[in-house]
Order: C-alpha cells, then sequence, then structure tokens
C-alpha cells in the first residue's frame, strides 16, 4: 500500500530509505557547513534533529495505517506511541513540515548543479526529491496535524487555520490535492 493517494509509485519503504538517505547526507554535509560559517550549530543540531523526528513519524503514520491493509479501520496517528526518549514531541506539524519545504526548496536549488557536475543522476535527483515530496504529502493531507493555538476555542478557529494552509498548498501546487475540506 502507498502512503499517499497521489504517489502510487512511493512505498512506506521509499519513504524510511529516503529519510534515513537525507539524515546520513546530514551528518556529513551540516557539520561542514558550521565549520565554513554558513550556519550554527544550533542550527545543524535542530536540523539533525527534526529529520529524525520526521523518520519517526513515517514509522508512526506507516503503523497507523497498517491495519487498512487488512480490511480494518486506520489507527489515529496521534494514538501512536512515540520513542521514548524522542524528541519527535519538540517539534510542532508545521515545524515539521517547513523543515520537510525547505529540504525540498534547497532539493530544487541545487540538484540541478549536481546533475550537471555528475555528482547525481537525474532520475536520483527525482526520485530523492518525489519521496520527500510524498512524506511532506502525508501531513498536508493532515496526518499528525495539532492547530499553531491550541488554546483557540472559538468556533471554526482550527478550520480557518487549516483552510488557510491549504489555500497556500494549492497555490504551490495548482491543484486541489491536499487534504480534507469542511462542509
Amino acid at each position: 500500500m502507498s502512503p499517499h493517494h497521489a504517489f502510487p509509485d512511493v512505498s512506506w519503504s521509499d519513504l524510511r530509505t529516503e529519510l534515513l538517505r537525507e539524515s546520513a547526507n546530514r551528518k556529513t554535509t551540516l557539520p561542514a557547513l558550521v565549520a565554513k560559517g554558513r550556519i550554527t550549530r544550533e542550527e545543524a543540531a535542530y536540523e539533525q534533529d527534526v529529520i529524525a523526528a520526521i523518520l519517526e513519524d513515517a514509522e508512526r503514520f506507516r503503523k497507523a495505517l497498517a491495519p487498512v491493509d487488512q480490511g480494518k479501520p486506520m489507527h489515529n496517528p496521534r494514538t501512536i506511541e512515540r520513542t521514548p526518549g524522542s524528541s519527535q514531541n519538540d517539534y510542532t506539524w508545521h515545524q515539521r513540515r517547513a523543515a520537510l519545504t525547505r529540504e525540498l526548496a534547497y532539493r530544487q536549488r541545487l540538484f540541478p548543479e549536481m546533475v550537471r557536475k555528475g555528482r547525481l543522476t537525474q532520475d536520483q535527483a527525482d526520485l530523492y526529491t518525489r519521496r520527500l515530496t510524498a512524506m511532506r504529502g502525508l501531513y498536508e493531507y493532515g496526518y499528525d496535524y495539532a492547530p499553531s493555538f491550541p488554546d483557540d476555542r472559538a468556533p471554526g478557529g482550527t478550520w480557518r487555520e487549516w483552510l488557510a494552509i491549504l489555500e497556500d498548498i494549492d497555490a504551490r501546487d495548482g491543484t486541489p490535492l491536499a487534504g480534507p475540506r469542511p462542509s
């Protein structure tokens, strides 16, 4: 079963592989960026840690959807236990989605140059980007979504925020593929 209907060619294994690849890549590139003074140690630690949280999310989402393969209703991903001692709780849905969006924008700028220099094939660049786009698609479909202001008890406050997010997604992609909308 594919994690997201808009990405039928991307499997859970593909998501995990890409997130592990990105995590390993960050372990080598981020210290070099710190040494060059392009980012701080704190920024490097944040970027490494948030990708680990996203990897944990992918596993929780997979577990939540697993019963669907057996003809049973899915579990709410928010009810799947997080890894003990994980920093995953330290990052909001908005921060995790933003980290993926940042990485995808970075790839859009960097990958053409890497392909031109022969450090990456175009097929690899497309595959890596598609996999990460599928992971962002899971967030944008609403998995693990929590409003920015959980104490906002105004009727429709959460839906107003979600609709604004969907409008941003639709404007970026030019399609209404994101997630459920209120009636």
